[in-house]
C-alpha cells in the first residue's frame, strides 16, 4: 500500500467510526469476507470498487462513495432481473467461463453469465480465443443487449462502440 492510499484508508475508517459504522480489516480476500458477513446477516451490504464481489455472494454493493457526492448502489436482485443494465455506461467485471470458436462466456455472478461474440472480444483481430482468453481470466465488459425473458446478456470487450 502506498502512503497516499494508506492515508485514504485511515481517513475512511475514522469517518466510518465517527458515524458509528464498524470497520473490519480482512486478512485475505476482503471481498470474500464482506460477502460472508452479508450471508451471515451481520451487515446489509459491502463497499467495493470491484463488482466481482458478486462472485463471492454479495447481494448489495455500494460503489464510488464520496466521489462527486453520491454513492452507486448495485443490488443482486436487480442484476438477476436484468434491470438497469442497458446503459452505455454499464461495465461489469466477469471471469471467462467457457471459450468456443465463436466467442466466449463470462460469469458475472453465480447465477448470471454473459455471451461475448468473437467480433466483440477485442478491437483487434482475435485469431485464437482460447489462448487470448483463458478460462478464469478477469475481463471488464460493456453490456450490449439484454433479453429478460430468456435471461440472456450479450457484452463486448471492445473499447470502441462498434458491436
Amino acid at each position: 500500500m502506498g502512503s497516499e492510499f494508506s492515508c485514504m484508508i485511515k481517513e475512511a475508517k475514522i469517518l466510518a467510526s465517527t458515524l458509528g459504522v464498524p470497520c473490519v480489516d480482512s486478512i485475505e480476500e476482503g471481498e470474500a469476507q464482506c460477502a460472508l458477513l452479508v450471508s451471515e446477516s451481520l451487515t446489509d451490504g459491502c463497499f467495493s470498487s470491484d463488482l466481482d464481489i458478486f462472485l463471492f455472494g454479495a447481494r448489495t454493493v455500494y460503489r464510488d462513495i464520496c466521489l462527486g457526492g453520491y454513492v452507486i448502489c448495485y443490488e443482486m436482485d436487480d442484476i438477476e432481473k436484468k434491470k438497469n443494465l442497458d446503459s452505455e455506461e454499464t461495465h461489469w467485471c466477469g471471469y471467462v467461463k467457457n471459450v468456443t470458436p465463436k466467442g466466449c462466456f463470462i460469469m458475472l455472478s453465480r447465477k448470471l453469465d454473459a455471451k461475448i461474440l468473437i467480433s466483440n472480444l477485442s478491437d483487434d483481430f482475435v485469431s485464437n480465443p482460447e489462448e487470448e482468453f483463458p478460462i478464469g481470466k478477469l475481463v471488464t465488459a460493456r453490456v450490449l443487449s439484454l433479453e429478460p425473458l430468456s435471461k440472456r446478456i450479450e457484452v463486448s470487450l471492445r473499447k470502441t462502440s462498434g458491436s
